[in-house]
Protein backbone atom coordinates (compact mmCIF):
# COMPACT_ATOMS: atom_id res chain seq x y z
CA UNK A 1 0.00 0.00 0.00
CA UNK A 2 1.34 3.43 -0.97
CA UNK A 3 0.00 5.12 2.18
CA UNK A 4 1.62 2.43 4.35
CA UNK A 5 5.00 2.91 2.70
CA UNK A 6 4.96 6.70 2.74
CA UNK A 7 3.76 7.11 6.31
CA UNK A 8 4.93 3.86 7.90
CA UNK A 9 1.42 3.18 9.19
CA UNK A 10 -0.39 -0.10 8.71
CA UNK A 11 -4.07 -0.99 8.62
CA UNK A 12 -4.89 -3.40 11.43
CA UNK A 13 -8.15 -4.50 13.04
CA UNK A 14 -7.15 -3.85 16.65
CA UNK A 15 -7.46 -0.39 18.21
CA UNK A 16 -4.25 1.31 19.28
CA UNK A 17 -3.60 2.58 22.78
CA UNK A 18 -3.76 6.41 23.12
CA UNK A 19 0.00 7.04 22.95
CA UNK A 20 0.54 4.71 20.00
CA UNK A 21 -2.49 6.16 18.26
CA UNK A 22 -1.09 9.67 18.66
CA UNK A 23 2.13 8.64 16.90
CA UNK A 24 0.20 6.77 14.20
CA UNK A 25 -2.04 9.77 13.49
CA UNK A 26 0.89 12.19 13.36
CA UNK A 27 2.49 10.01 10.68
CA UNK A 28 -0.72 9.96 8.66
CA UNK A 29 -1.12 13.73 8.98
CA UNK A 30 2.31 14.11 7.38
CA UNK A 31 0.47 13.55 4.10
CA UNK A 32 -1.62 16.65 4.78
CA UNK A 33 1.43 18.69 5.77
CA UNK A 34 3.35 17.75 2.62
CA UNK A 35 0.46 18.42 0.27
CA UNK A 36 -0.46 21.70 1.94
CA UNK A 37 3.10 23.05 2.00
CA UNK A 38 3.80 22.35 -1.66
CA UNK A 39 0.56 22.80 -3.51
CA UNK A 40 -2.20 24.73 -1.79
CA UNK A 41 -3.14 27.57 0.51
CA UNK A 42 -4.11 25.37 3.47
CA UNK A 43 -5.53 28.30 5.45
CA UNK A 44 -8.16 29.28 2.90
CA UNK A 45 -8.42 25.82 1.37
CA UNK A 46 -8.16 23.22 4.17
CA UNK A 47 -7.70 19.58 3.27
CA UNK A 48 -7.50 16.08 4.69
CA UNK A 49 -5.96 13.20 2.72
CA UNK A 50 -4.85 11.12 5.71
CA UNK A 51 -7.30 8.26 5.28
CA UNK A 52 -7.45 5.25 3.02
CA UNK A 53 -10.47 4.35 0.94
CA UNK A 54 -12.32 1.14 1.70
CA UNK A 55 -12.81 -1.72 1.04
CA UNK A 56 -9.18 -2.83 0.81
CA UNK A 57 -9.17 -6.17 -1.07
CA UNK A 58 -7.94 -9.13 0.97
CA UNK A 59 -7.48 -6.98 4.07
CA UNK A 60 -10.44 -4.96 5.36
CA UNK A 61 -13.96 -4.34 4.11
CA UNK A 62 -14.51 -1.35 6.39
CA UNK A 63 -12.30 0.94 8.50
CA UNK A 64 -11.12 -0.78 11.68
CA UNK A 65 -8.51 -0.23 14.35
CA UNK A 66 -6.58 3.03 13.86
CA UNK A 67 -8.20 3.62 10.47
CA UNK A 68 -11.50 3.91 12.32
CA UNK A 69 -10.02 5.76 15.30
CA UNK A 70 -8.62 8.54 13.10
CA UNK A 71 -12.10 9.06 11.64
CA UNK A 72 -13.75 9.48 15.04
CA UNK A 73 -11.32 11.39 17.22
CA UNK A 74 -14.18 12.76 19.31
CA UNK A 75 -15.48 9.32 20.21
CA UNK A 76 -17.12 6.34 18.55
CA UNK A 77 -20.50 8.04 18.34
CA UNK A 78 -19.16 11.24 16.78
CA UNK A 79 -19.62 12.03 13.07
CA UNK A 80 -16.73 10.57 11.07
CA UNK A 81 -13.97 12.90 9.88
CA UNK A 82 -13.43 11.98 6.25
CA UNK A 83 -10.96 12.92 3.56
CA UNK A 84 -11.78 16.18 1.84
CA UNK A 85 -10.35 18.40 -0.89
CA UNK A 86 -11.76 21.12 -3.08
CA UNK A 87 -11.45 21.81 -6.78
CA UNK A 88 -8.92 24.61 -6.27
CA UNK A 89 -6.55 22.31 -4.40
CA UNK A 90 -6.83 19.58 -7.01
CA UNK A 91 -6.44 22.04 -9.89
CA UNK A 92 -3.28 23.40 -8.29
CA UNK A 93 -1.87 19.89 -7.95
CA UNK A 94 -2.72 19.02 -11.54
CA UNK A 95 -1.09 22.27 -12.69
CA UNK A 96 2.07 21.39 -10.75
CA UNK A 97 2.10 18.01 -12.51
CA UNK A 98 1.60 19.58 -15.94
CA UNK A 99 4.35 22.15 -15.32
CA UNK A 100 6.79 19.49 -14.12
CA UNK A 101 6.88 20.87 -10.58
CA UNK A 102 5.29 17.96 -8.69
CA UNK A 103 8.38 16.80 -6.77
CA UNK A 104 10.52 16.91 -9.95
CA UNK A 105 10.11 16.93 -13.74
CA UNK A 106 10.77 13.18 -13.85
CA UNK A 107 8.18 12.40 -11.18
CA UNK A 108 5.68 14.74 -12.82
CA UNK A 109 6.07 12.93 -16.13
CA UNK A 110 5.72 9.57 -14.41
CA UNK A 111 2.47 10.72 -12.82
CA UNK A 112 1.18 11.88 -16.20
CA UNK A 113 1.90 8.48 -17.68
CA UNK A 114 -0.12 6.84 -14.92
CA UNK A 115 -3.19 8.97 -15.64
CA UNK A 116 -2.88 9.06 -19.44
CA UNK A 117 -6.14 7.90 -21.04
CA UNK A 118 -6.83 6.57 -24.52
CA UNK A 119 -10.10 8.05 -25.75
CA UNK A 120 -10.61 5.60 -28.62
CA UNK A 121 -13.79 3.65 -27.72
CA UNK A 122 -12.14 0.28 -28.27
CA UNK A 123 -9.72 1.12 -25.47
CA UNK A 124 -12.39 1.60 -22.81
CA UNK A 125 -15.93 0.72 -23.91
CA UNK A 126 -15.81 -2.97 -22.99
CA UNK A 127 -14.40 -2.30 -19.54
CA UNK A 128 -17.12 -2.29 -16.84
CA UNK A 129 -15.32 0.30 -14.71
CA UNK A 130 -13.31 2.85 -16.66
CA UNK A 131 -12.34 6.53 -16.29
CA UNK A 132 -13.87 7.65 -19.59
CA UNK A 133 -17.51 6.60 -19.76
CA UNK A 134 -19.85 9.15 -18.14
CA UNK A 135 -16.91 11.47 -17.40
CA UNK A 136 -15.02 14.28 -19.18
CA UNK A 137 -13.30 12.14 -21.79
CA UNK A 138 -16.37 10.48 -23.25
CA UNK A 139 -17.45 13.49 -25.34
CA UNK A 140 -14.01 14.66 -26.53
CA UNK A 141 -12.36 13.91 -29.90
CA UNK A 142 -10.54 10.58 -29.73
CA UNK A 143 -7.17 12.14 -30.61
CA UNK A 144 -7.32 14.57 -27.70
CA UNK A 145 -4.40 14.30 -25.29
CA UNK A 146 -6.18 13.39 -22.08
CA UNK A 147 -4.77 12.85 -18.59
CA UNK A 148 -7.37 12.37 -15.91
CA UNK A 149 -8.24 11.00 -12.49
CA UNK A 150 -11.91 10.54 -11.78
CA UNK A 151 -13.73 9.76 -8.55
CA UNK A 152 -17.13 8.17 -8.17
CA UNK A 153 -19.12 6.86 -5.21
CA UNK A 154 -22.79 6.41 -4.35
CA UNK A 155 -23.19 10.12 -3.57
CA UNK A 156 -20.76 12.03 -5.80
CA UNK A 157 -19.03 12.22 -9.17
CA UNK A 158 -15.69 13.98 -9.65
CA UNK A 159 -13.16 14.40 -12.44
CA UNK A 160 -9.87 16.24 -12.85
CA UNK A 161 -8.10 16.39 -16.19
CA UNK A 162 -5.37 17.89 -18.34
CA UNK A 163 -6.83 18.33 -21.81
CA UNK A 164 -4.97 19.18 -25.03
CA UNK A 165 -6.86 19.39 -28.33
CA UNK A 166 -5.45 17.46 -31.33
CA UNK A 167 -4.35 20.72 -32.98
CA UNK A 168 -2.83 22.01 -29.70
CA UNK A 169 -4.99 25.15 -29.85
CA UNK A 170 -6.67 24.33 -26.56
CA UNK A 171 -4.60 23.30 -23.55
CA UNK A 172 -6.28 23.53 -20.17
CA UNK A 173 -7.10 21.93 -16.84
CA UNK A 174 -10.67 21.11 -15.88
CA UNK A 175 -11.75 20.02 -12.40
CA UNK A 176 -15.36 19.49 -11.33
CA UNK A 177 -16.68 17.99 -8.09
CA UNK A 178 -20.33 16.97 -7.98
CA UNK A 179 -20.79 16.38 -4.27
CA UNK A 180 -24.42 15.33 -4.36
CA UNK A 181 -26.30 12.14 -5.13
CA UNK A 182 -27.80 13.68 -8.28
CA UNK A 183 -24.34 13.88 -9.84
CA UNK A 184 -23.76 10.20 -9.11
CA UNK A 185 -27.04 9.37 -10.82
CA UNK A 186 -26.66 11.72 -13.81
CA UNK A 187 -24.38 10.04 -16.35
CA UNK A 188 -24.71 12.76 -18.99
CA UNK A 189 -23.77 15.95 -17.14
CA UNK A 190 -19.98 15.56 -17.06
CA UNK A 191 -19.60 14.66 -20.77
CA UNK A 192 -21.92 17.52 -21.78
CA UNK A 193 -20.10 20.04 -19.60
CA UNK A 194 -16.71 18.83 -20.81
CA UNK A 195 -17.62 19.26 -24.47
CA UNK A 196 -19.01 22.75 -23.85
CA UNK A 197 -15.80 23.82 -22.13
CA UNK A 198 -13.72 22.23 -24.89
CA UNK A 199 -15.59 24.11 -27.61
CA UNK A 200 -15.27 27.40 -25.73
CA UNK A 201 -11.53 26.89 -25.25
CA UNK A 202 -11.09 26.34 -29.00
CA UNK A 203 -12.61 29.79 -29.64
CA UNK A 204 -9.89 31.59 -27.68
Amino acid sequence: MIVDEITQTKSIQKDLAPEKLKVWISKRYALNDFFASYFVDSVNYPLNISQKTFPIPNLLEDPAGPDQQIRQLNGKNSPPRRNYLNTYSVARLVLEIEQGKAISPAYSQAIKELIKRDLHPQAWKEKPFNPIQDFFGQSLPVKTQFYAKMGWTFNNRNDAAIIVSPDNKAHYILVVFGDEKKFYQDKEFFPILSLQVYNQMLKK
